[in-house]
């Protein structure tokens, strides 16, 4: 089952690195924009792995020349110490999410982007911090004709 809150523009942070320090060159400082969730739980959908997910947060942001939309899912299902989910496990998760939720979600808040990065994480982690103790699984995609096309890195 899948969970999602709708979400509504809040705040922006300026000069915020798009990604960890040491992160591959593409990366850039720029504006995130957090798109922080509001009260209005849509219905439960399916994921592949069985799992319940929330999204938790969308930023917008400035990766070299392209828009990026990042969703990122809270996925407690993933964790290690539990003997958790793995990256197999859930990656069709990733792209249910990309096709169900990231592109109807851009339609609606009249959003566009290049990529979308689709992010669960097995517990709350600060967009940009490490957390070694996290699981995280991240998978981009390009948005194509309006669809999700899984990007290989």
């Amino acid at each position: 089952m899948m969970t999602f809150i709708r979400t509504r523009l809040v705040r922006r942070f300026s000069q915020r690195a798009a990604a960890p320090e040491g992160g591959t060159q593409q990366w850039v400082r720029g504006c995130v924009f957090v798109l922080a969730a509001i009260p209005t739980i849509l219905p439960a959908q399916s994921v592949p792995s069985g799992q319940t997910v929330e999204l938790v947060e969308v930023l917008i942001d400035k990766v070299g020349n392209e828009d990026w939309l990042r969703f990122r899912f809270l996925a407690p299902e993933i964790a290690r110490e539990l003997g958790g989910l793995t990256y197999a496990d859930v990656a069709p998760d990733m792209t249910v999410l990309c096709d169900q939720v990231a592109l109807p979600y851009m339609k609606e808040e009249g959003l566009a982007a290049d990529k979308l990065a689709i992010g669960l994480s097995d517990r709350p982690v600060d967009f940009g911090t490490p957390d070694p103790d996290a699981t995280q699984f991240i998978e981009v995609y390009s948005v194509v004709d309006m669809r999700c096309e899984w990007e290989a890195f």
